[in-house]
């Protein structure tokens, strides 16, 4: 019985020590704006995306998907587009329930056009126009270019 006691209130003390040693690492290593980034990273995880090709310049997607991989994004899928002629980048959201994650994405890559079409396999659509060099991102992500 006392061996039993003592077994349960070493798992509570290393538990609570291991609760408040996390608290103490979140409190200590984050300021108000990288709590806000790190909120917005985790809402984008859980938001299933895909990067499509709509301008035909050879390997545009990839380069945004490594960025958008890079900065937490959860993609899925990289392909081209249904046509080249896309003139203008922008997102598709296929869950409604995903918008916001979308106007964080809008915000970080510098995308003025969302549009809701819930007919899609993947939450989020990102479809790179031909406009991609305008963007003010478009020289942030051009860092995370893959050489192989």
């Amino acid at each position: 019985m006392k061996s039993t006691l003592l077994y349960l209130l070493s798992i509570i003390v290393i538990t609570a020590s291991v609760l408040y040693l996390k608290f103490i690492f979140n409190n200590s290593s984050s300021s108000e704006g990288l709590s806000s980034t790190n909120m917005q990273i985790n809402q984008i995880i859980k938001a299933e995306v895909e990067v499509l090709n709509g301008c035909g310049d050879s390997g545009i997607a990839n380069l945004y998907s490594n960025y958008l991989i890079e900065q937490g994004f959860d993609v899925i899928e990289i392909k081209n587009a249904k046509n080249f002629d896309y003139s203008n980048t922008n997102i598709v959201v296929h869950d409604k329930d995903k918008i916001n994650i979308a106007k964080n994405i809008a915000k970080k890559l510098n995308i003025n056009h969302i549009k809701i079409d819930e007919n899609g396999i993947w939450d989020l659509s990102i479809i790179i126009g031909k406009d991609y060099r305008k963007l003010d991102s478009f020289n942030t992500v051009k860092q995370y270019y893959s050489p192989f």
